[in-house]
């Protein structure tokens, strides 16, 4: 329905048997998207907010990533993605929002140990885009996963990541792994991250204390077929979490059994 999108992506991979450097990938790119029927919607604007096909929209993308980089060998192995959206919404009869929204990602390893952090912007709740205030957008197919809980779509969708927001307010988390075993049959981990939304949990609420979340995950692979993996994850939740889940105060706690057959 005449929404395109239009994507310019350069690569940057070192020649085979770089002496210095392991498998890292540079990648810068550039995205337009036009969607002038209004076909799509944005964190909700035109589904319920405008009549689906009352505005027109345009956004801009800009990404740069490095794809585990290493300035030595058997050195840290770094992992990093910046992007950033803008553009603006052409209403009909109503305001007219800017979009803009970043996220990132940096994430290193250096042997059983890992750090990660992530930023992504979230939408001011003091901002009504129906009104004319800003509409944050941090993605537009995200597939970034930080806990078992935090920023995991598995129980309801067939992704296990998204966008790097927590209903829609953002999220600024650090995370620390250690691996405690990894072969090429089994592996388990655990891990421990703290987050915080980008955004006050509402209007009259001002934390951002999403809480503390505490991992661990196992597979096992019996075959080259088939692989079973188990987790938990439990979180030790903040006021912004429990103001994001009407109030409920309960520490969500996830367990998770799978088998995994491939063909």
């Amino acid at each position: 329905n005449d929404a395109n999108f239009y994507l310019v992506k350069v690569t940057d991979t070192p020649p085979a048997g770089s002496p210095h450097y392991a498998a890292e990938k540079y990648q810068v790119y550039l995205g337009w998207l036009a969607d002038p029927k209004g076909n799509l919607a944005y964190n909700g604007y035109g589904d319920g907010v405008v009549p689906v096909g009352a505005y027109k929209s345009e956004m801009g993308l800009l990404g740069l990533s490095l794809h585990k980089y290493s300035y030595r060998v058997g050195g840290p192995v770094i992992d990093a993605e910046l992007n950033y959206i803008s553009g603006n919404i052409d209403g009909v009869g109503a305001a007219d929002p800017d979009i803009s929204g970043i996220s990132m990602l940096v994430a290193t390893t250096f042997g059983p140990w890992g750090l990660t952090f992530v930023y992504g912007t979230g939408q001011d709740p003091a901002e009504t885009p129906a009104t004319g205030g800003k509409l944050n957008v941090n993605a537009l197919s995200a597939n970034y996963t930080l806990g078992n809980i935090l920023l995991n779509t598995d129980k309801d969708s067939d992704r296990e990541g998204g966008s790097l927001d927590v209903k829609r307010l953002g999220i600024s988390a650090v995370k620390g792994a250690y691996t405690l075993v990894k072969n090429e049959k089994n592996s388990a981990d655990v891990a421990l991250i703290f987050a915080q939304t980008a955004e006050d949990a509402s209007a009259t609420v001002s934390s951002n204390t999403l809480g503390v979340e505490i991992d661990a995950n196992a597979t096992c692979k019996l075959d080259k077929n088939l692989e079973f993996s188990a987790g938990i994850g439990y979180l030790i939740a903040g006021t912004a979490w429990e103001t994001l889940h009407g109030g409920n105060d309960d520490n969500p706690l996830k367990l998770h059994l799978a088998a995994t057959f491939t063909f």
